[in-house]
This record gives structure tokens, C-alpha cells and sequence, in this order.
């Protein structure tokens, strides 16, 4: 497991961890988490992709914050699975959010934004 920028090893998420655990090739850019119930959404909605993956899955996570908007974009080999998605989307809304899904290259691209208060 790999995380391709040195600042992200200190995020408040441990998303690391958990993707050592679940046997899962993992990488993330973190910057600018805000605090409060938006940091909370987003740390709960990566854990729950990654947590999601099958062992020797591939997840990118970039989670990207400004003034009014918190961006989490997850790449990802397969669609969630539809109880993980159901979170992500309850997550997402109950923070006045969206969620899409795309293919993207052999994968899918899964792009989470939230409001953030400004």
C-alpha cells in the first residue's frame, strides 16, 4: 500500500490502515480536510470504499477542499457494492451533498461533493 504524497500519511483519516488490513492497493492525496460533520462525511465515506473493496482491489481516493466545496474522487476497478453505495448516498445527502458514478478506463470513478460552511 502506497501513499503517493507525504502529507497524506499525516491526514486525519486512516484510511491507510485500513486498506493494509483489507489487502487492498491503495492510494490517496489528502489536502485541506475541513473539520466538523464534513470531514466526519468524508472520512466515513472513504472508509466505507475502501472497506468495500475485495483484497487485491485498486482504490485512488483525492480528496480536495475549498472555501465553499469538500471534492472526494475515488477510483476505483468495480462499482460499489449497491449497500456500500446506499451509504455513500445517504452520507452524501444527509450533508446536502451529490454523488456520481462514471466509467472511467477500465474502472469506475466515483465523485463525492459536499458543501462545506464557508
Amino acid at each position: 500500500s502506497s501513499i503517493d504524497d507525504p502529507a497524506a500519511s499525516s491526514d486525519p483519516f486512516l484510511f491507510g490502515l485500513l486498506a493494509d488490513q483489507a489487502g487492498v492497493d491503495f492510494e490517496a492525496r489528502i489536502v485541506d480536510v475541513p473539520a466538523g460533520h464534513v470531514g466526519e462525511g468524508l472520512a466515513a465515506i472513504g472508509e466505507e470504499i475502501i472497506v468495500d473493496s475485495l483484497a487485491g482491489a485498486i482504490v485512488r481516493l483525492r480528496v480536495t477542499c475549498g472555501s465553499r466545496i469538500a471534492v472526494m474522487t475515488a477510483l476505483l476497478d468495480n462499482l460499489p457494492s449497491p449497500r456500500a453505495l446506499a451509504f455513500i448516498e445517504d452520507t452524501a445527502m444527509w450533508l446536502a451533498g451529490s454523488v456520481a458514478c462514471e466509467s472511467f478506463d477500465d474502472g469506475v470513478r466515483l465523485r463525492v461533493e459536499l458543501p462545506c460552511a464557508s
